[in-house]
């Protein structure tokens, strides 16, 4: 299987895990039967957009059949299962890629099947009622 997984760099497997898939500068795309690790730049003008054109494309120009992440939005979540690509997010265990690589391949990896446990934007906007009060 071919797994595409943000990160924070592109330095093989010691890149960090990017904590959140539309902010990530780069995507590695590893491929689980062959060993092999490649990087995707995301390209630049994307990242002006608030995370808006994560390269679904691109991870599908790349043959990637799954995404593994830290968190992800809402929106980003429905453009991947619309386009085919399952989605798991890890928990805190995992902070690199190398850690991401040696669970999978050891089937110890613990995944969230439900995106909704990782993305920033759920509960309802409950972290943004505080500022409206102050209007005295």
């Amino acid at each position: 299987m071919i797994i595409a997984i943000p990160t924070q760099t592109n330095e093989g497997r010691s890149a960090p895990l990017s904590l959140h898939y539309g902010h990530s500068p780069y995507f590695a795309v590893y491929n689980s039967e062959t060993n092999e690790l490649a990087f995707i730049t995301k390209p630049a003008h994307s990242q002006h957009h608030g995370g808006g054109c994560a390269p679904v494309e691109d991870l599908q120009a790349a043959g990637a059949q799954k995404v593994i992440c830290k968190g992800l939005g809402q929106g980003a979540y429905a453009r991947l299962q619309a386009a085919g690509l399952s989605v798991e997010c890890v928990d805190g265990s995992i902070t690199t890629l190398d850690d991401l690589i040696q669970a999978l391949s050891g089937g110890t990896l613990q995944t969230l099947e439900d995106p909704a446990l990782c993305s920033h934007h759920h509960g309802g906007g409950h972290d943004h009622d505080h500022g409206h009060h102050h209007h005295t």
